[in-house]
């Protein structure tokens, strides 16, 4: 779902800190001597992951799921979980993933006793007269950060009409991000429908009728042909996925309320698993958890393992080792910018940055090395964090300001 712009003027007052030559300041925080990296340490927090299998038959994009080999042939997902709450929601929501050179497949399934859509058609173009926004209807999402960077990420939408909207982010919005669309920019704007190839898709009807009440349907499917390229677009990820590599993904459903009258869907929004029920909003299930109403959030996303056709089914999902430093850097930039917020500065006191993150012990256990702070400008109004690898990591990860990066050797 579309989320807001908020925290412009920090992110715009941390850019001025590249043009300010000072010297930086450094601190640090070392993890305690007697320090443990046990299971529940280490996997604090992951998110879900799953096995995205290659095919050397590629899924039919005609919102027939069941009975195409491709699809057969690997499980459905457990069932989407509400975003910000433990309240299971009302209908039910799986998917299934694979992948060729060419493409990443993506198939849903969304049980529901109205399925409707006010948007039937999405021009690709500037129009301020058309409803381009597919959230405004019960729609499908998918978010891919192919690199994990939190930058340059892909959102995908579609809704029961087969209506889509989809765009390029450089950065999420409340970091001063600006989408990048058809929508918005017109034919200069990135759109996965109009690039070469394009991407492809198809959805169908369970048991009725779009937009009919007294067909009695029972939900509908949906079926994504993604090109890699385009997912990759931006970023130096590599395409196809090499065996065993990991992209960040998540996968949500807006589902808005309504009432029948005269065989006719109108939309009353009432909120059925989110944090104060019956209120005038949507509810948004997800695949993988982002404990507040805010799907950007890629530092949160689940991860999609790649894995080459021979062994379907038969290979173990294997947890990033990388995901204590992950959830460092993480905390280490919500620590931050909570820091920033109270005083216009950034801290070089990890302490400090740790009382204001959601997990403080994030940034101080067994599980990963050092984490360090570089403050740029004379004013400390950019930072560079540094997690220094643990058990299991080879990697320095370091987060400046929010973009995430990975190096083996990395020196302040």
């Amino acid at each position: 779902m579309h989320g807001g712009r908020s925290f412009r003027a920090a992110r715009a007052a941390a850019a001025l800190a590249f043009l300010v030559l000072a010297a930086p300041v450094f601190a640090a925080l070392s993890t305690p001597e007697d320090g443990t990296c046990d299971d529940a340490t280490r996997w604090s927090h992951y998110p879900s992951q799953t096995v995205v299998y290659a095919t050397t038959q590629p899924p039919t994009i005609d919102g027939v799921v069941n009975g195409d080999p491709a699809w057969d042939a690997v499980p459905w997902s457990a069932p989407f979980v509400d975003i910000a709450t433990t309240t299971p929601p009302e209908f039910a929501t799986r998917i299934k993933t694979r992948y060729d050179a060419a493409n990443l497949y993506v198939a849903a399934h969304l049980v529901d006793t109205a399925v409707w859509a006010n948007i039937t058609y999405c021009c690709h173009c500037v129009n301020a007269s058309e409803d381009q926004v597919i959230f405004h209807d019960n729609d499908f999402e998918v978010f891919v950060d192919t690199r994990g960077t939190t930058h340059w990420y892909k959102e995908f939408e579609i809704n029961a009409a087969n209506a889509n909207w989809n765009l390029l982010l450089d950065r999420p919005y409340s970091d001063g991000g600006v989408e990048n669309s058809s929508r918005v920019d017109g034919a200069s704007g990135y759109d996965m429908m109009h690039r070469v190839p394009p991407a492809r898709t198809a959805v169908s009807v369970v048991h009725g009728r779009l937009n009919d009440p007294a067909s009695g349907p029972r939900g509908w499917y949906v079926e994504l042909a993604l090109p890699l390229a385009s997912l990759a677009y931006h970023t130096d990820a590599t395409v196809p996925p090499r065996e065993g590599e990991y992209w960040r993904a998540n996968f949500a459903r807006v589902e808005w309320g309504v009432v029948v009258e005269g065989n006719r869907y109108l939309k009353r929004p009432s909120c059925q698993s989110c944090a104060d029920p019956g209120s005038p909003q949507p509810d948004n299930w997800v695949w993988s958890p982002m404990h507040a109403v805010n799907l950007h959030a890629p530092e949160l996303w689940g991860y999609l393992q790649f894995a080459n056709a021979s062994a379907v089914n038969a290979t173990a999902a294997v947890r990033d080792p990388q995901w204590p430093q992950r959830w460092a850097a993480h905390n280490a930039y919500v620590g931050q910018r909570a820091y920033f917020d109270e005083h216009g500065r950034y801290a070089s006191d990890v302490g400090a940055i740790a009382e204001r993150a959601p997990s403080p012990e994030a940034l101080a256990n067994g599980c990963i090395g050092a984490v360090r702070i570089e403050l740029r400008g004379r004013d400390a109004r950019g930072y560079t964090a540094y997690v220094e690898p643990g058990p299991g990591s080879n990697v320095v990860i370091t987060v400046d300001e929010r973009r995430l990066t990975l190096a083996s050797n990395v020196q302040p």
